[in-house]
């Protein structure tokens, strides 16, 4: 019995969720660029390509409590898949990449705001408590 509890014990352990992370980046102003497959902050280079690689940026971002930049890079990826899509689609109906121009332009914006946002860190917001 004592076996099969501890072999219960230690897949319990398993399971639980990995504390959390560190923030990496620094609390001052950053140096912050962004690439189709990258994002490099402060001469720290993140891959940003593929579902494993978005989801543990993605998780940075969080750990730094940079809520709105995470918000941000999910537009931008987003942005960039509507980009390939009419690209691909032009070459079915060449009308389509009207707005691959149009989505290209919409993904740089929206990449734009990610660096912009990345570049001030993000700062705890103080709560105004009245007392009534």
């Amino acid at each position: 019995m004592t076996t099969k509890f501890l072999a219960m014990a230690a897949f319990a352990l398993t399971l639980t969720a990995p504390a959390a992370a560190s923030c990496p980046l620094a609390d001052g102003p950053r140096d912050v660029s962004a690439t189709m497959s990258t994002v490099t902050i402060d001469g720290t280079t993140f891959d940003v390509q593929g579902d494993y690689a978005r989801h543990q940026f993605l998780d940075t971002l969080h750990a730094c409590n940079e809520t709105q930049a995470a918000l941000y890079f999910d537009r931008w990826r987003n942005a960039r898949l509507a980009t390939n899509a009419t690209g691909v689609a032009g070459i079915i109906a060449p009308v389509a990449w009207v707005g691959t121009a149009a989505a290209a332009t919409i993904a740089g914006d929206k990449k734009d705001a990610l660096v912009n946002r990345l570049r001030r860190p993000s700062t705890p917001q103080s709560v105004a408590v009245r007392a009534d």
